[in-house]
């Protein structure tokens, strides 16, 4: 039989482990909790950009570099679902059914367009799209300078946030919102290797 003064003291050790026990468990860092809210609510795809007109020697690669841009600017915002760049590129040289598009690729709403130069102006054309009813939600075309792409990007993903109706936090905003260059040369390279590397070739790799 176990003395009475063992059993006290088991009791007390049991009480201090589970006591000790609590602690550590509830001084531990969880995991931040997603709220509901900001879950992914809207699945997006962003497809490359279609040059219409008169295509001037490298700049093929500015439909691709400019959606993928977008892709990465949107992608701060957790309830935006978004498609890969290397999965939309297979509609980069046609104009998109909006409605097979979603369809394939599970989504609900389609962001699109065209890029045109003239000279050393660049109009961009963008279209969203929600596919359950083909309702356009917003359209706005850009007419901008070389120099000024580098302000693009934000202005897009900023008026999309907003055609979705879709509330921030401030980190996101600010991460939407960030700018990483004013080199205009400098991001037009980072696009150009933004457009090769989603190709995945030896040559794309290379350049």
């Amino acid at each position: 039989f176990i003395s009475e003064h063992r059993v006290a003291a088991l009791s007390v050790l049991a009480t201090l482990l589970l006591s000790a026990g609590a602690a550590v468990f509830l001084s531990t860092p969880k995991p931040p909790s997603v709220s509901p809210a900001r879950a992914a609510t809207v699945q997006l795809a962003v497809l490359p950009l279609r040059s219409v007109g008169d295509v001037f020697r490298g700049d093929e690669y500015l439909g691709v570099g400019i959606a993928d841009s977008i892709i990465t600017r949107l992608a701060a915002i957790r309830q935006i679902g978004l498609r890969p760049t290397a999965v939309v590129m297979g509609y980069a040289d046609t104009p998109p059914d909006t409605a097979t598009v979603a369809k394939a690729l599970a989504v609900g709403h389609v962001l699109f367009g065209t890029i045109q130069r003239n000279a050393d102006t660049y109009r961009i054309t963008l279209q969203l799209v929600q596919s359950s009813d083909g309702a356009v939600m917003w359209a706005r075309s850009y007419d901008v300078l070389r120099s000024t792409l580098t302000n693009l990007q934000d202005t897009i993903a900023e008026e999309v946030v907003g055609a979705l109706r879709l509330e921030l936090t401030e980190a996101e905003r600010a991460r939407v919102r960030r700018r990483y260059t004013d080199n205009a040369e400098a991001y037009a390279l980072y696009l150009r290797g933004r457009a090769s590397f989603v190709n995945y070739t030896e040559k794309d790799m290379k350049t």
